[in-house]
């Protein structure tokens, strides 16, 4: 949803059954996860 450029409170109300902290991070974790597939294929960030 942050790639379609939504905000986090926008993801926060669209999962009010998710603590915000639990939508935090699952960002911060998938954030994470995108840089290291970037770093593989020879970008850098």
């Amino acid at each position: 949803m942050l790639y379609s450029g939504y905000s986090r409170e926008e993801i926060f109300a669209e999962f009010p059954q998710y603590h915000f902290k639990v939508v935090n991070t699952k960002i911060f974790r998938c954030r994470n996860y995108l840089r290291r597939l970037f770093r593989q294929e020879g970008y850098s960030l």
